[in-house]
C-alpha cells in the first residue's frame, strides 16, 4: 500500500504539532520516523493510520481517502501498534494475537485455517509461541511488546505503523523485532515505525523522516539524514558516526543542553 500526506496539518490548543507536510511512502520500504520528545511522530503516525482527522490536507490509501475505503477494508490493509499499548482483558497470548484477524470476520464467521495460520505465523516470527497459553499478565514489558506486535502482525496487513515497538526490549529482542519488520517490509509490506536508537535506524531502515517541532527536518537514506549537523541541530547532541561491516552506526557522546 502507498500511504500519502498531502498538506497534513494538526494543531491543539492553537499549537501547531505538526506543519503542514507532504509525504509519500512506498511499499516494501522499512520507514524510520526519528525525532526528540515532543517532535511530532506519533501524531504523524497517528494521522497516517486513521486514528487521527488532520486539520488540514488529506491522506490518501493508493490514491483513495479512508472513507471512500470503508472501515472494514482499511482494517484489513493497515495495522498499528500504538506506544505503551496495554490490555486490560485476561486474555491469553494465543487469543490476543487473534483478534489481529478481527476485520476478517463477518457476522461472527471466520476461516479458521486461514486465522490459525496467521496466528502462528505471527506468533513465530515474534519469538513468542512459548507464550501463547499465558495471560499477559503474567508477561514482562518486553514480551508483552512482542506479542503486541504479533497481533499486528496477524492482520497480514498491507501497511504496518508502529510507534516505538523496541522502547521495552532488550539487546537481542531489538535486533530480532527490526530484522521482522525489515523482513516485513522486503515481502512487499509497507513498514513505518518511530524509533529513539539512531544505530539501528542507520542499519536496518530503507528511509528516514527526521521530525523537530511538527517540521520535517530530512527525508531520505539514513546516511544523509543522520548527518553530525542535523543532529546536533535537532537533538542538541555530539554524536559519533562511523561504519562496521558497511554498516552505519551513530552514537550520541556529548550533551549541548544550551542550544
Amino acid at each position: 500500500m502507498r500511504i500519502e500526506a498531502r498538506g497534513v496539518s494538526v494543531h491543539a490548543n492553537g499549537v501547531a504539532l505538526l506543519h503542514p507536510l507532504d509525504l509519500t511512502l512506498d511499499p516494501r520500504h522499512l520507514v524510520g520516523v526519528l525525532g526528540p520528545n515532543g517532535a511530532g511522530k506519533t501524531t504523524l503516525l497517528r494521522v497516517l493510520a486513521n486514528l487521527q482527522r488532520p486539520d488540514g490536507g488529506r491522506v490518501l490509501y493508493d490514491g483513495v481517502p479512508a472513507s471512500q475505503l470503508g472501515r472494514t477494508t482499511l482494517a484489513r490493509q493497515l495495522a498499528y501498534l500504538a506506544q505503551g499499548a496495554t490490555v486490560h482483558w485476561p486474555l491469553t497470548v494465543e487469543h490476543l494475537v487473534g483478534l489481529g484477524r478481527l476485520p476478517y470476520w463477518r457476522l461472527w464467521r471466520q476461516d479458521a485455517s486461514a486465522d490459525a495460520r496467521a496466528v502462528t505465523a505471527a506468533l513465530r516470527a515474534t519469538e513468542t509461541e512459548a507464550l501463547r497459553h499465558r495471560t499477559l499478565a503474567t508477561l514482562s514489558g518486553g514480551e508483552r511488546m512482542r506479542v503486541l506486535l504479533a497481533r499486528a502482525l496477524a492482520v497480514e496487513a498491507a501497511a504496518l505503523v508502529a510507534d516505538e515497538p523496541i522502547a521495552a526490549l532488550d539487546p537481542y529482542h531489538q535486533l530480532q523485532v527490526m530484522e521482522v519488520l525489515r523482513e516485513t517490509a522486503r515481502r512487499g509490506t509497507l513498514v513505518v515505525v518511530v524509533l529513539h536508537d539512531l544505530t539501528l535506524a542507520a542499519r536496518f531502515c530503507d528511509r528516514l523522516i527526521l521530525l523537530d517541532a511538527g517540521r520535517v527536518v530530512a527525508d531520505g537514506v539514513p546516511d544523509v539524514v543522520l548527518s553530525a549537523t542535523n543532529l546536533t541541530r535537532v537533538y542538541r547532541v555530539t554524536v559519533v558516526r562511523d561504519t562496521h561491516d558497511g554498516a552505519l552506526y551513530v552514537v550520541p557522546w556529548s550533551r549541548h543542553p544550551g542550544t
